[in-house]
Parts: C-alpha cells; sequence; structure tokens
C-alpha cells in the first residue's frame, strides 16, 4: 500500500465514522488531505480504534 493509498484509506474511514463527516468533501490534494486527517482525528471521540486502522497508522508514522 503506498502512502497515498494508507492517507485515502484513513481519511475514509475517519470519515465514515460518524455521520456528520460523511459528506465532507475530500480534497484532491496530498497536503489538503493531510489536514482533513488530522481534522477527523481532533474531533473523534475517544474510542478504541480496529486493529486495521493502528497497523496503517503505525506504518504511516514510520515512513514519515
Amino acid at each position: 500500500m503506498t502512502q497515498k493509498e494508507r492517507l485515502d484509506y484513513l481519511v475514509g474511514i475517519f470519515k465514515d465514522e460518524s455521520p456528520e463527516y460523511k459528506r465532507v468533501r475530500v480534497p484532491e490534494d496530498t497536503d489538503g488531505k493531510q489536514r482533513l486527517l488530522r481534522s477527523l482525528m481532533n474531533v473523534r471521540m475517544p474510542k478504541p480504534a480496529s486493529a486495521a486502522v493502528l497497523a496503517v497508522q503505525t506504518v504511516t508514522e514510520w515512513l514519515g
């Protein structure tokens, strides 16, 4: 999975977790997607993340 695919996957997962954000438009550019992901993670209510999300997030952080 490429960095872009990981970013798209995480944005999709975090958008789908919350009904009020499902209809948010995903930017085309990488910087916009990264800002959206950061925002979605910041407004997410505390709860355990799935093992798949944790694995993808860990690989993404490791790759920088």
